[in-house]
């Protein structure tokens, strides 16, 4: 299956791959924030979707990641996980955004499936100086 949004080609293989291909400067930006999220919210890793691969110059940041199940799976034990998770870290930059299209389930879990531009990149490049 392949989608398309403004700036990322979305390949999903075989329902237990996902291939992040930029196809522009926005593509190019958005992976590149996720790459920089990855390496920056170690302490937040539980609640992002694992990254198999991240290039830091291959086609410009190519992410490859797991095939994460679609929120309408989410049962009520999910959602309070949610809520659990933002009401004991209300502020961190990760939860800022939080929709249904940004999440999916991996392994039992709600976790971010992307996480790239429009979390701000201002907050997480202060952290990199901290």
């Amino acid at each position: 299956m392949i989608k398309q949004g403004s700036g990322r080609i979305v390949l999903i293989l075989f329902k237990k791959f996902v291939i992040k291909i930029p196809k522009n400067l926005f593509g190019i930006q958005s992976n590149w924030d996720e790459l920089i999220r990855w390496i920056i919210y170690k302490d937040f890793r539980f609640f992002l979707c694992p990254r198999i691969f991240l290039s830091r110059i291959f086609l410009f940041g190519l992410i490859i990641m797991p095939y994460c199940l679609d929120i309408s799976h989410a049962t009520p034990e999910h959602l309070e996980e949610v809520s659990q998770i933002i009401e004991k870290h209300p502020e961190h930059p990760l939860l800022k955004d939080l929709k249904g299209e940004n999440v999916g389930i991996y392994k039992g879990h709600i976790v971010r499936i992307y996480y790239g531009r429009g979390t701000n990149i201002v907050d997480a490049l202060i952290k990199i100086q901290e």
